[in-house]
């Protein structure tokens, strides 16, 4: 509970709600199907290997996956190149140098882009 998160929820709304389970994003310990929907607001790009964790959450998900993502260019990431479509899957296939620092985005995403 007194975790960096849980000190800014203080601050930000006056309580603490405790956690009901700590486990990786990309592993979660629910059963196939599970879950009716996988809410995930600014989380997938912490993750070194996106895919990998949307293939999680719809193993887990009965019904809907709902993403709430950062656009780079209205961020302190504006600055960063784009992540390619084949970096994510040279990641997902661990051909690509595994970098995971959760605390930093490992990915940048437009809203529209060519690939």
């Amino acid at each position: 509970m007194n975790t960096r998160f849980k000190v800014e929820d203080e601050k930000v709304s006056g309580m603490k709600l405790p956690v009901d389970i700590v486990a990786p994003g990309d592993e979660l310990p629910f059963d196939n199907n599970s879950i009716d929907i996988v809410l995930a607001s600014h989380v997938i790009e912490h993750f070194f290997d996106p895919i990998k964790t949307l293939k999680e959450w719809k193993r887990v998900a009965r019904q809907y996956i709902f993403l709430i993502v950062p656009h780079k260019e209205r961020t302190s990431d504006h600055d960063k190149l784009l992540t390619t479509l084949q970096e994510l899957i040279d990641r997902h296939n661990r051909t690509a140098p595994f970098e995971n620092n959760a605390d930093h985005h490992q990915s940048f995403w437009i809203t529209q882009r060519p690939f």
